[in-house]
């Protein structure tokens, strides 16, 4: 994969001699990661059935309910078109995509907002969580990106999810304090998928990373007004630039009265906060 000098500088500002491992990193394990959806039949007759249809998977290593299955080669049959994932049995989501539900931690019966929600991976996945009981909102502005949500989140048979068409900027002054937890996972550069769609790269610089960051501001903004006192938000991109990133997080700590959570989750490698860069230092 040929990186342009704008994000070399970038790779090494952040990881300096790591660099090399990151880009090794790109290249993927060969393997794709999936969740088996206790909304529909019950593990055993999910699990047996996949094993049926010939597909050789793995528990992950420190999560519960998610599996590995090598990833099929030119010629041989995906996952992504057994008779499983068809009936939404599964749902085929990269690890990194199932960390920030599995953070939020949302309980059944709360009431839940996923401020920016589509194509619904997390959306699903948090309503899995609350066992299909209390209120989950999928808000989305765009109305192309609302078809992908509405299809899976119905696909999935998620019984207790109400879908909103707003933007997500306003969406903490119309409800205000009136959400358990919030995930905003909004729009970003995505420098994180480059392993998956190395277009990225075509349109990608700092100056339009920071053009989003202040969308995301906007939205984070909306996400902690929305939220009731003592409450649970989870801000999280797929990507790599501070001003994305830490940079986001640290405006909003200024102003509002938030308290940062260490993530402890027992199969996630981790590594301390970034606490400087391009000059600024961080919370």
């Amino acid at each position: 994969m040929k990186f342009n000098q704008e994000f070399e500088d970038l790779l090494d500002s952040l990881l300096g001699k790591e660099t090399a491992s990151y880009k090794e990193g790109l290249e993927g394990d060969g393997q794709d990661c999936f969740r088996f959806n206790p909304l529909k039949y019950t593990h055993d007759f999910q699990e047996a059935l996949l094993r049926r249809e010939g597909f050789d998977f793995r528990p992950v290593d420190g999560f519960s309910n998610i599996w590995s299955v090598p990833r099929a080669a030119r010629g041989e049959r995906s996952i992504g078109k057994s008779l499983s994932h068809f009936l939404g049995n599964l749902y085929i989501q990269s690890l990194s995509s199932m960390i920030p539900p599995l953070l939020l931690a949302p309980q059944p019966g709360e009431r839940i907002l996923d401020l920016c929600a589509a194509p619904g991976s997390k959306t699903s996945m948090l309503g899995s969580l609350m066992d299909g009981k209390g209120l989950l909102v999928a808000n989305e502005r765009s109305k192309r990106r609302m078809q992908s949500l509405v299809f899976n989140l119905r696909k999935c048979c998620v019984p207790n999810v109400l879908f909103f068409s707003q933007f997500g900027e306003y969406f903490g002054n119309l409800y205000y304090e009136q959400f358990d937890r919030v995930l905003v996972d909004p729009p970003c550069s995505a420098l994180g998928t480059l392993g998956k769609n190395p277009e990225v790269l075509s349109w990608w610089n700092r100056r339009r990373s920071a053009a989003l960051a202040n969308v995301q501001k906007a939205l984070l903004i909306s996400g902690i007004k929305a939220l009731r006192p003592g409450g649970r938000l989870v801000y999280s991109t797929c990507t790599l630039t501070p001003e994305e990133n830490e940079g986001v997080v640290d405006q909003v700590l200024k102003k509002y009265g938030l308290e940062l959570e260490e993530i402890h989750l027992p199969g996630l490698k981790s590594r301390p906060a970034l606490e400087e860069a391009d000059g600024k230092r961080f919370h």
